[in-house]
């Protein structure tokens, strides 16, 4: 029984450092709070439905469509929305990304209704044995693609040029400025990266969680917590 809660523990606490990787990126580069965090979680995981649901695909293949497209949400919301208060108190920004979770949390409940979705593979209900526990595959896949996208992540920042710029605009965004880089582009690049780590964490845990639109409520905040 422990052992089976240990298995458990490692396979949520995967998934919330998936999803508090992106929000640590924006709050460190963009040094904004991003209560959107757990309804862009929502939208994302709404997009790994309809994909499977309507087009057919399994649901492990959508990552790349999901993540790109949540890459594209995060930077035109940084864009749009968050670049106009960057310079404004800091109640403004609370208010922009507080109400933009409401704003697509109320969406998806027009779109989608309050019914509880869910999201199907061929090998759900596949299990292995790892040291006298029966764990899911799913669960195991969640937790390898969760430590390899984390791990991705550090090598984005560590080893290219587009890292380091965006690590140089996080300690000293002015002293960048002044050395050519485009610091708003960067910032709008940290949300996009955000975005998308949050897009991967949807698929890995679409085929473990109902959807609704309140699901990443609990995602969200555990990962305030976890950046915490």
């Amino acid at each position: 029984m422990l052992a089976s809660s240990i298995v458990s523990g490692v396979v949520l606490g995967a998934i919330y450092a998936l999803v508090a990787a992106g929000l640590t990126l924006v709050f460190g580069v963009v040094k904004i709070i991003n209560f959107a965090q757990g309804a862009l979680l929502t939208v994302a995981l709404y997009g790994v439905y309809l994909l499977t649901s309507g087009l057919g695909m399994e649901a492990y293949l959508t990552l790349p469509l999901v993540a790109v497209a949540m890459g594209a949400i995060g930077w035109l919301i940084q864009a749009v929305l968050i670049d106009r208060v960057l310079r404004k108190e800091r109640i403004s920004q609370l208010l922009v990304t507080f109400g933009l979770g409401m704003a697509l949390q109320n969406a998806c409940l027009a779109v989608f209704g309050g019914d509880y979705r869910s999201v199907n593979v061929s090998f759900g209900a596949d299990v292995v044995a790892v040291g006298g526990v029966r764990v899911p595959v799913v669960s195991l896949i969640a937790v390898g693609g969760a430590a390899l996208s984390v791990a991705l992540l550090v090598l984005f920042l560590r080893l290219t040029r587009t890292g380091t710029a965006i690590r140089v605009v996080a300690q000293q965004p002015d002293s960048a400025e002044l050395a050519g880089i485009n610091v708003r582009r960067m910032y709008a690049l940290a949300f996009a990266v955000g975005s998308a780590l949050v897009g991967v964490a949807a698929v890995l845990i679409s085929p473990m969680y109902a959807i609704q639109p309140d699901v990443g409520d609990t995602f969200g905040i555990i990962a305030f917590i976890v950046v915490i």
